[in-house]
Parts: C-alpha cells; structure tokens; sequence
C-alpha cells in the first residue's frame, strides 16, 4: 500500500502539502486522517520520573488488574483508590 506521512506542526500545513499528495496519487481516491503525534520519548521518561517521584504507587496483586481491566472495557465504574499505596 502506498502512503504519505507528514510530520508537520499544524499551523504549517498549507496548500504545498495538498499539492504534494495530488502529485503522488494523482486522481486516485485518497483517505486522509489527521491526527497528534504521539508524545516524544524523551517527554514520556520526564512523566515517568516524576511519577515514580511522586510517592504514590498503584498495586495490583493476583487477578486484581484483569478484574479491573475487563470493568474498565465493560464501561463499569471503577474504584482504584483500593489499590493505592503510599510509599515509604
């Protein structure tokens, strides 16, 4: 399958993109999605960091987050507060 992926801020976007997909699909049809990058890497291990900085942990022992998980598909409510655990 043939395909253009564009990494772009936004407010670039302009008719220059558009011009480069009539140039490379010519009169096919196209889909086009436009969706946000994920974060970078780099901006994850800051979150995780200050995460495990926090001195707050979530702990799920047994079947516990399976239960949980198939609650949280079913769109059931949720109490984590059970599994919360200050740490030392």
């Amino acid at each position: 399958m043939e395909s253009l992926i564009f990494h772009i801020e936004a407010d670039k976007a302009d008719t220059n993109m558009l011009e480069s997909i009539r140039a490379f699909f010519g009169s096919r049809r196209v889909q086009i999605s436009v969706t946000p990058e994920a974060q970078s890497l780099v901006e994850l291990e800051v979150k995780v960091e200050k995460n495990r900085q926090s001195g707050v942990a979530y702990v799920f022992e047994g079947d516990s987050f399976a239960t949980l998980t198939e609650q949280l598909l079913n769109d059931e409510a949720v109490d984590v507060q059970g599994y919360k655990q200050t740490l030392r």
